[in-house]
């Protein structure tokens, strides 16, 4: 297995295709990350991030969406798509920024550290993947050559967590749903198959989807969060 952190620029390239698949997700405030429910724990002596304020009235006690924390990814048979794109990370708030991040072997990570500190990240089992990367800095990382789910995170500010789904598929077209839960990924015409992924598990039940040539597809019905994932 091979882990590669490289200080290079590469170039953002995207394909514009005719057809939208048009979605949205409900039922993701049942969705509460492993760590802040873990640290959210009396004896941890940790912080609550997602409790609502009392002071706050009941109507506006609505929880932040999942738009970096849910990822939606569209998977394909087809043509194997190159590696032009890295995907931008960003550090920031003691968070990271998607959280959960979905991507084929070989893929850049882009990591980008808007807060004040320094932050490096190891892999699960303690492996330095990225060192000590100072405040207003980037750095490229390569993904690595095996598939499976990597957790990663900042043992200096623990918060900073990512969990990384790197997947067989050959193409790969992921988004992030917006605060309510409305999503778009513009497609080539094709048979995909629909998932949705959080932190170590699958929310929503996967689906296939038959993309027209020059045609949108809005999905009839909501996709459900299924509580506990599968």
């Amino acid at each position: 297995m091979i882990w590669t952190c490289v200080g290079l620029l590469v170039l953002d390239i995207h394909f514009v295709y005719a057809n939208t698949l048009k979605g949205r997700v409900i039922g993701y405030e049942k969705l509460e990350s492993t760590y802040y429910k873990k640290m959210a724990q009396p004896e941890n002596h940790g912080y609550i991030w997602r409790a609502p304020s009392l002071t706050v009235r009941r109507p506006f006690r609505i929880l932040s969406g999942p738009s970096s924390m849910m990822c939606i990814a569209v998977f394909s048979d087809s043509s194997p798509q190159p590696l032009v794109s890295p995907v931008p990370i960003i550090l920031k708030g003691g968070r990271a920024t998607p959280s959960t991040v979905v991507i084929r072997s070989g893929t850049p990570l882009l990591f980008q550290n808007r807060d004040l500190i320094a932050h490096g990240l190891i892999k699960s089992g303690g492996r330095e993947i990225l060192p000590a990367l100072p405040p207003d800095h980037e750095q490229v990382w390569i993904s690595p050559d095996q598939h499976g789910i990597f957790d990663l995170y900042d043992e200096c500010t623990p918060s900073v967590r990512i969990y990384l789904h790197v997947v067989k598929s050959p193409s790969l077209y992921t988004t992030y749903p917006d605060a309510k839960g409305a999503f778009a990924l513009e497609l080539p015409e094709g048979n995909y198959i629909v998932h949705a992924f959080f932190e170590h598990v699958e929310p929503i039940t996967p689906f296939s989807v038959v993309i027209p040539k020059n045609r949108n597809v809005d999905l009839p019905n909501p996709l459900h969060v299924e509580e506990g994932g599968m």
